[in-house]
């Protein structure tokens, strides 16, 4: 399978006709997952018991970071997923998700003028946080950049009046009261290269960033609440030199180094679990030495 995929596809893609391309494509897509099934298949029992082994336990805060190949080799379906990290943490835990609706950078999203609708606007973060936010009980934030889903034992409290964060991942922000938990961050099927803590981490570093961080003035951001009221608030959005820079590789290497970050292969799917306190500790530490989460050679 690989050594197709490696030697001939590449050469038939460029003989082959656009709908020949395209039944190429599908057909490389159905040997792949046949091969993943076959060969890296594990079950909704078997992804509980590697969560458990990885450190989380009953009560726990997770903010996942996810993404769901069809080749990852998991017997059920993506909500299946859901389901087996919401029964780990229990009732008295809270699962938090990202659902951003755009996947540029937040200056380009706002210059649309996009009205955010939190109840009818899509995630754009994967289809775990679309399946999350349609979740009965499920709560999302009012902030039309950064806005969080929640469900489970904290939900309210951690989404509560995020709209009035000028900065919407920094202080009094939903990412602030679960550092204030302890949370952990669980990754799926998603490689450990980026995770949106990290902005509350140079928040908190800010003063050893050599650019500014946030653009002079805010941006004015529509937002539709849950009761269908329309209102306009106003958010600081990172610079093009930060989005240009951003690099959060060398926080995610010395937490692997150092084992605060904990990696297990399941499968085909890559998990990876560390803590958000590490988290800034880390970025706190590299900070202090000079080391920032930014490329300083972009």
């Amino acid at each position: 399978m690989r050594l197709f995929a490696r030697i001939y596809a590449p050469v038939l893609s460029r003989v082959l006709s656009p709908a020949g391309k395209q039944r190429l494509k599908s057909w490389r897509g159905s040997a792949q997952k046949l091969w993943a099934d076959h060969f890296h298949a594990y079950t909704t029992k078997e992804l509980r018991a590697t969560l458990v082994e990885m450190g989380i336990v009953k009560g726990d805060s997770i903010l996942m970071h996810s993404a769901y190949r069809p080749t990852n080799g998991f017997q059920g379906k993506p909500q299946d997923v859901i389901d087996v990290v919401l029964d780990v943490i229990g009732k008295e835990g809270t699962l938090v998700m990202m659902s951003m609706a755009y996947e540029s950078s937040t200056r380009e999203y706002l210059r649309a003028r996009p009205i955010f609708d939190v109840r009818r606007t899509p995630s754009r973060m994967g289809i775990l946080t679309e399946l999350l936010r349609r979740r009965r009980g499920a709560v999302r934030s009012l902030s039309p950049t950064h806005p969080v889903i929640a469900f489970g034992e904290k939900a309210n409290w951690i989404v509560a009046d995020h709209d009035h964060c000028r900065y919407p991942c920094g202080p009094d922000s939903p990412f602030e009261k679960m550092l204030q938990l302890d949370s952990k961050m669980l990754f799926f099927d998603l490689p450990f290269i980026g995770f949106t803590f990290v902005h509350y981490i140079e928040h908190q570093i800010m003063e050893h960033v050599p650019f500014t961080l946030y653009e002079s003035a805010p941006m004015t951001a529509l937002l539709r609440d849950y009761d269908g009221k329309d209102h306009q608030v106003s958010v600081y959005v990172f610079g093009e030199e930060a989005v240009r820079r951003r690099d959060v590789e060398p926080i995610t290497s010395v937490m692997t180094r150092e084992g605060t970050a904990r990696w297990r292969r399941i499968g085909n799917t890559q998990i990876v679990l560390a803590g958000m306190r590490d988290a800034l500790t880390t970025g706190r530490r590299l900070a202090a030495g000079g080391t920032l989460p930014f490329n300083m050679r972009a």
